[in-house]
């Protein structure tokens, strides 16, 4: 069993949501098939996981020339079974192999101008996206979605049926506890937000309740990109470590 795995939007730097999910579902299919059958695709030179197979490619998910020959490149690989943990696969069918897409979202299409304020450039953008994702989604065997929001996004928008596999979320509550101490954190007086400040996490919604409303405990945020407000505290990126 060969199986391809694509890592292009792993960032282990900034640990990103499809990152960890990507990293994740290597583990599992690891697990199931072992490192040597698992080949990650990848556009870091310097990338490994696992004692995994590394494939490196200079093919990006997002641009329309490499989308429309990547199906070449892969068929050259000949694997049997080829997972998409996002929604940039290839153009046109590729024969006796399985193909496997996740869908997280589909927001740039129901957020209003997600990609730009101005109505034309936006418009142009959402196209450009568009094409990509339903000549990837027409090609896959099997389509999860993270969610039922997304779930009934894809068939709303693209018209395709898909699995409705939710991502899991592990927690351990063996942890290191200095970075409370470090910043006079209670362990049960604080609210936690963990990931980016993109627009469509609507985060300013939450900034605004915590910023104006009265004895609610402090709102702690976690990630790249955030700021320290009145009963806000941003902790930027925070490594913990097993005891």
């Amino acid at each position: 069993m060969k199986i391809g795995i694509d890592c292009r939007l792993v960032d282990q730097e900034k640990n990103t949501g499809i990152s960890r999910y990507t990293l994740h579902l290597v583990d599992y299919y690891v697990a199931r098939y072992g490192s040597s059958n698992i080949y990650l695709i990848t556009n870091r030179i310097d990338f490994s996981y696992r004692s995994c197979n590394v494939i490196f490619t200079r093919f990006k998910p997002f641009n329309i020339l490499h989308f429309i020959f990547w199906k070449l490149k892969l068929k050259a690989l000949e694997f049997d079974l080829i997972h998409i943990p996002f929604y940039s696969g290839f153009f046109g069918k590729l024969k006796h192999v399985k193909v496997i897409m996740t869908v997280h979202d589909l927001m740039y299409n129901t957020l209003e101008n997600f990609f730009h304020s101005n109505i034309l450039i936006n418009s142009l953008k959402k196209y450009y996206i568009n094409f990509i994702v339903f000549f990837s989604l027409r090609n896959i065997d099997q389509i999860i979605s993270v969610s039922k929001t997304t779930q009934h996004d894809l068939k709303k928008l693209f018209d395709f049926d898909s699995a409705h596999i939710s991502e899991s979320v592990m927690l351990s509550n063996d942890f290191d506890d200095n970075v409370l101490a470090k910043n006079n954190l209670n362990p049960r007086g604080y609210f936690l937000y963990c990931g980016n400040q993109r627009r469509h996490k609507n985060l300013a919604f939450l900034l605004n309740a915590f910023n104006n409303s009265q004895g609610l405990p402090i709102l702690v945020l976690v990630g790249p990109g955030h700021s320290t407000f009145k009963n806000v505290l941003s902790l930027g990126t925070v490594i913990v470590t097993g005891k």
